[in-house]
């Protein structure tokens, strides 16, 4: 059931002046602010806010670069680094480590491997944008941008846990900010109007709520930095195979 969970979230988030111009250069940090799971009893949702109420998601981005990076319980450190459409992602998890290298140019075939129509993705999800539902997050101006996935389109022939075949996400978004490489616009169709500062994520079973608790708008380079040590490179197949996928989704 977790490892469910967690594969599912992977694959596949005071006052601040800004400036007139928008903000190309930064990191954000999202945290998991709250999560349930209607139906099932008291203990078992909060054994899994335990299990991963600590989750936090970093996002570095710069022009022509983006650093994401996924980190729960201590024990899982996912870093997804994006740079001329390749996405080299590096996961340590459970005492792995491994890395593996994806072009995005590539991914088209990879989606018509799996048996996805890249030309009618676009059909797979909705995006609607509702600029009188508003929110001040870290001195940031944001509205509502709605998105309906429907995952079981998204993998075909892969069995889904029932009531897990769509998510749907509200995000609050701030045109202040702009990175190059949302996570989810390497799904071809999907572009974003502007940055999430927080968004909420119902799978039907499980319901998660990240919101941005630290805002950096002069990152050090190291960040930027991949990280060194003796990673095992696996092809995005072979990871797959082991039932981790390679989205790029970054949540």
């Amino acid at each position: 059931m977790k490892r469910v969970i967690l594969i599912s979230i992977i694959s596949l988030f005071g006052c601040i002046t800004l400036a007139h111009a928008q903000i190309t250069k930064g990191s954000i940090t999202m945290q998991m602010s709250d999560m349930e799971m209607p139906g099932m009893e008291e203990d078992m949702n909060s054994h899994m806010k335990g299990f991963m109420g600590d989750m936090k998601m970093l996002m570095h981005f710069k022009p022509g670069y983006q650093v994401t990076e996924i980190k729960m319980m201590g024990m899982i450190d996912i870093k997804q680094h994006f740079e001329n459409n390749l996405m080299t992602q590096y996961m340590e998890m459970m005492g792995q480590k491994i890395m593996v290298k994806s072009n995005m140019s590539e991914q088209t075939e990879q989606l018509k491997a799996m048996g996805i129509d890249p030309d009618k993705m676009a059909e797979m999800y909705q995006i609607t944008y509702d600029k009188a539902d508003k929110k001040n997050i870290m001195g940031y101006d944001c509205y509502a941008a709605n998105i309906n996935i429907n995952l079981s389109d998204l993998t075909p022939g892969q069995e889904m846990l029932e009531g897990m075949e769509k998510m749907n996400m509200k995000m609050y978004i701030t045109e202040a900010i702009q990175m190059e490489q949302f996570n989810l616009q390497s799904l071809p169709g999907f572009k974003m109007n502007g940055t999430p500062l927080a968004y909420g994520i119902d799978m039907g079973m499980m319901k998660m709520m990240f919101e941005a608790t630290e805002i950096n708008t002069n990152p050090d380079e190291a960040v930027f930095e991949k990280p060194e040590g003796n990673y095992r490179e696996m092809t995005v197949e072979e990871l797959q195979k082991m039932g981790m996928g390679s989205s790029g989704f970054g949540f």
